[in-house]
């Protein structure tokens, strides 16, 4: 406020500090006592003094500090990149003291600190590279101390864990062959037709059909345009599959994409279309006013389930559950944050279901027995894809939230304002009837994730709420946890008996921030858990920004999109080291 800038006689100044803060406390003696509201990492007295008390603070730095990889992070590649951002909220870091003097990493069971290069980054990130290769399946722990603010306060000592992989199995490798014929598009999608031919989806609506060459290489594309036709315009394409009864001859795909913009889009522009015929020139909406975030969450990449109907993510408008100016203050509706199943046998192509749901002033009720579009599964943020795999069970990896979102109130939860914590990207084994952790209260979900039971540890812990908030009855806990930032996208069973078969029905998933690789994740026996992950895998590293995958089950070919590179790239298996030698 400028009470505090304004030139006045210090007594006056002073009563009139003293009237606004009394008049302030009152209010959150009020909200205390009447609203479950108002909780923050850095709390709304800490704002208040430091409003009349500028230099508040700068002697107590308060520090958010983040890791990669992350605290109990586990299956990190040996070769991982390090990284400690070091955010002073209250003031600077001095650059002096980002030096290795003040930073270790050791393994955790003991012995010497090992020898890294520490090198800033701007003023708040720290990027440490180990001379040596870290060991596969060990712990590490990385701490810092002894690092100042500008005015010589002292930052809090940090130390985080995490666990590295298993040893590299010389059995499995692929070969990375660039395709010079895919420069220039940015693909969202790619899936093998029935044509045994590549399509894969731009991000501005266009199907391309890439013949594969015998070696696996592409040849010239075929643009399929008329999804731009139709709509006079770009769309933002997320993924499409094959119709179960299209063929080489019959192609039939259905596409599900919304408005073209990254920023500022408006909602309900959501469709899924069914384009069929020979160049998918026949353009037939099925579903149309979808849910659609001003940014980039809106209807995922569908897939057809065991039972013929049309599974998809819809994704949440928000960060946390509740309206915050990050995603423009844009409400929940009761078809977002969810796993939707459409029984596309009661819908007829060309006669779209209308979906604007009856919270938004429109007629249509997923929970209406019966809907044909349902919610499958809720509280699902932002599936990107979906596998439902050879064992009959569903599986989806999820983008968690940046900090700085907000939650709602109820079933004994209090709304968090400005959550200072970056949630993880995890895997979910999907049931149906389960809520998996993102709030939508109209459906009376309001809890983040796992809530605060007692006080315990874990990613799916939230620690701004009070001790005692207990998660939903029917949350599900994720089955593996990627960490924050990894942005797990695109994921595929992989079929092939190809690199000695040891890659056979485990799922491969694009990370496409942290790490800019593949991961391969082994599921247990059962398909409720998971056993271990690979990373590192020669060829699966160091992409641009990979989206998507598919694979060619004729080979075991795998064609990623890094939408990054703007570009296709192709991994070919290598015949197993063991193999080869008899």
């Amino acid at each position: 406020m400028s009470i505090i800038h304004e030139p006045a006689p210090a007594r006056a100044t002073c009563v009139r500090r003293t009237k606004i803060l009394i008049a302030l406390a009152a209010v959150i003696v009020v909200a205390g006592a009447t609203l479950p509201i108002a909780i923050r990492g850095g709390g709304i007295k800490t704002r208040i003094v430091r409003l009349f008390k500028p230099e508040y603070g700068l002697s107590k730095p308060v520090v958010r500090f983040r890791s990669h990889p992350i605290n109990g992070g586990r299956d990190v590649s040996a070769n991982t990149a390090i990284s400690i951002s070091i955010v002073v909220r209250n003031g600077k870091l001095d650059a002096k003291t980002m030096n290795t003097a003040h930073v270790a990493l050791q393994p955790a069971g003991g012995g010497a600190a090992l020898d890294v290069a520490v090198r800033p980054v701007g003023d708040d990130l720290l990027v440490l590279r180990p001379k040596a290769a870290l060991q596969p399946d060990t712990a590490y722990t990385l701490s810092i101390s002894g690092m100042k603010s500008t005015i010589g306060a002292m930052i809090p000592a940090f130390t985080t864990r995490f666990t590295t992989g298993r040893p590299a199995d010389a059995d499995i490798r692929f070969q990375k062959v660039p395709l010079p014929g895919t420069a220039g598009y940015a693909c969202t999608a790619v899936v093998m037709g029935p044509d045994h031919q590549l399509y894969a989806g731009t991000d501005d609506g266009v199907i391309l059909r890439f013949p594969i060459q015998p070696n696996g290489t592409l040849g010239e594309p075929l643009k399929l345009k008329s999804l731009q036709t139709a709509e006079g315009r770009s769309r933002l394409l997320i993924g499409f599959c094959f119709d179960p009864a299209a063929t080489a001859a019959k192609p039939i795909v259905w596409v599900s994409h919304g408005f073209y913009a990254f920023s500022d889009a408006p909602d309900f522009t959501g469709k899924i279309t069914r384009l069929s015929g020979p160049k998918l020139e026949v353009v037939e909406d099925a579903v149309i006013h979808l849910p659609r975030s001003a940014r980039d969450h809106l209807n995922n990449q569908p897939i057809f389930g065991p039972d013929g109907a049309l599974y998809f993510g819809q994704g949440s408008n928000m960060s946390y559950g509740a309206p915050d100016p990050i995603w423009s203050n844009r409400g929940q509706h009761l078809l977002n944050a969810a796993i939707l199943r459409l029984d596309v046998k009661r819908i007829t192509p060309g006669q779209p279901l209308d979906a604007r749901t009856v919270d938004a002033d429109g007629s249509y009720d997923p929970r209406s027995p019966d809907a044909p579009l349902t919610a499958y599964a809720t509280g699902v943020r932002q599936a990107y894809d979906l596998v439902w795999a050879t064992n009959g069970q569903l599986y989806a990896a999820i983008n968690g939230s940046s900090a700085g979102g907000n939650t709602p109130a109820g079933h004994g939860a209090p709304a968090l304002i400005d959550i200072p914590d970056d949630e993880n990207d995890w895997l979910f084994h999907v049931m149906p009837g389960r809520y998996y952790g993102h709030p939508n209260a109209l459906w009376n979900h309001f809890v983040l994730n796992g809530g605060n039971p007692d006080g315990g540890s874990g990613s799916s812990i939230v620690p701004q709420y009070p001790l005692g908030v207990k998660p939903e009855p029917d949350w599900q806990p994720p089955i593996y946890d990627f960490g924050p930032h990894v942005s797990a996208d695109g994921t595929i069973e992989y079929l092939s008996d190809s690199v000695g078969g040891k890659l056979k029905h485990m799922l491969i998933v694009c990370r496409y921030n942290a790490g800019s690789d593949l991961i391969a994740v082994k599921l247990n026996a059962l398909g409720d858990g998971v056993d271990y992950a690979l990373t590192g895998i020669v060829g699966f590293t160091n992409f641009n920004a990979p989206l998507d995958l598919c694979e060619d089950p004729t080979n075991g070919n795998i064609y990623v999109s890094e939408y990054g590179g703007k570009c296709i790239t192709l991994l070919r298996p290598i015949a197993a080291v063991s193999a080869s030698l008899k």
